[in-house]
């Protein structure tokens, strides 16, 4: 669906009735019936999320999940994932100065920056 942002942030602002913008991306799984752990691996998963809880609560806007431990992961930094919890970085990856002076910029799709529909 096509929409221009400025005429509905607008039509937003001078409505009288305003409608709650919950962050609802990972609890939202559930309505769908997958798990943390397949969300955060699956951007087609997490558009189906986005979409059910749009359908299901009245909101004004629908957030997608947020998960910086793509970002870490990307990196070289070791991820925990657990089915029921957000991916967490474990440990430090870098010390000092010289080991971020020495970090290398990943390459697109290095990680889950890489993740299609299917999760790979």
């Amino acid at each position: 669906m096509k929409r221009n942002m400025n005429e509905w942030l607008q039509a937003y602002i001078h409505n009288p009735v305003k409608k709650a913008a919950p962050i609802l991306s990972f609890p939202g799984c559930r309505l769908i019936g997958h798990t943390v752990d397949e969300l955060v691996k699956s951007g087609h998963l997490q558009a189906q999320c986005m979409k059910a809880i749009a359908d299901k609560f009245d909101t004004g806007v629908a957030f997608s999940l947020m998960d910086l431990s793509v970002e870490a992961e990307a990196f070289g930094s070791e991820i925990h994932y657990s089915e029921e919890e957000v991916p967490t970085v474990v440990g430090a990856l870098i010390h000092d100065e010289e080991e971020a002076e020495a970090l290398k910029v990943p390459e697109v799709g290095a990680g889950r920056t890489g993740a299609g529909g299917d999760g790979t």
